[in-house]
C-alpha cells in the first residue's frame, strides 16, 4: 500500500480536495522518509464491508493555516474517491513535545458528552479552543467509497517531535478509546492506536496551498 463549532464534513471536504490534488500530482509512493501504522480492536463503518485496519499510510505531508497545522496521512490515489487517509488538525500553540500526556484529541463538547455516558476520554482542558486542541477524522474513500459515517478519533495525541518547517521532523502517537460518527454520535470504533513519523517537505506535490509556510524555500 504505497457536532459543535467545527463542521467535520466541511473540513473533510477541504482535506479531501487537498488529498486529490496531491494524488494527481504524485504517480508513485511518497519519497519522504516516513513510517506509520494504525490499528484498532474494532472499526465498523456503515456501508463498508472491508477490513480497514491495520493500515499504513503511503503519503505523508502537512498544510499550514495561520496557527494551525493539518497533518495528512494518506494513500496514493487518483482522486477523492480513491484515497484512504487520516487527517489531523492541531493548534500549533498547544503542541508540547515535552508533555508525556500529549494533548486531548477530539471535539471538547463531544468528549464531555462521552464522559457523561461513562466513556473514559480526556475532559475539556483550561484554555482549549472551542473547536478543540486537536481533531482527527478517518476517510477510507478508496477502500469504502460508499461508507456513510464521518468518523472522528477521540482520545489523545502525543508528539515527540513537532517541527512543521521544511525539512523538520514530525513524530506523533495516537491513543483513542473510541471512534465516533459525528453525524449520529454512535461509537463505530474502539481502542484505536497509531503512530507516524516523517520529514516535512514543502512545495508540490507535498503542500497544495499558497499561504505562508506551505512553499519550499
Amino acid at each position: 500500500m504505497c457536532p459543535t463549532n467545527l463542521d467535520l464534513r466541511a473540513l473533510r471536504g477541504v482535506w479531501l480536495a487537498s488529498a486529490s490534488i496531491a494524488a494527481a500530482l504524485s504517480a508513485s509512493c511518497n519519497p519522504t522518509p516516513a513510517s506509520g501504522q494504525f490499528d484498532a480492536q474494532r472499526l465498523e463503518l456503515r456501508g463498508c464491508d472491508e477490513e480497514l485496519l491495520p493500515w499504513e499510510p503511503g503519503f505523508y505531508t502537512i498544510d499550514q493555516f495561520e496557527n494551525r497545522t493539518t497533518i495528512r496521512l494518506q494513500s496514493i490515489g487518483g482522486g477523492i474517491g480513491q484515497i484512504d487517509g487520516i487527517f489531523i488538525q492541531v493548534e500549533n500553540s498547544l503542541v508540547d513535545p515535552t508533555n508525556p500526556d500529549g494533548m486531548p484529541l477530539g471535539d471538547p463538547a463531544l468528549r464531555a458528552a462521552l464522559i457523561e455516558q461513562g466513556v473514559s476520554v480526556p475532559p475539556p482542558i483550561e484554555g482549549e479552543p472551542v473547536g478543540g486542541a486537536a481533531r482527527a477524522v478517518l476517510g477510507f474513500y478508496e477502500s469504502c467509497p460508499e461508507a456513510r459515517d464521518v468518523p472522528e478519533i477521540i482520545g489523545r495525541l502525543r508528539f515527540t517531535r513537532f517541527d512543521p518547517t521544511n525539512g523538520g521532523q514530525i513524530t506523533g502517537f495516537v491513543t483513542a478509546p473510541v471512534v465516533v460518527d459525528t453525524r449520529t454520535g454512535d461509537i463505530v470504533g474502539e481502542v484505536l492506536s497509531g503512530r507516524f513519523s516523517f520529514v516535512v517537505q514543502k512545495g508540490r506535490p507535498y503542500t497544495n496551498f499558497t499561504g505562508p509556510g506551505n512553499q519550499a524555500p
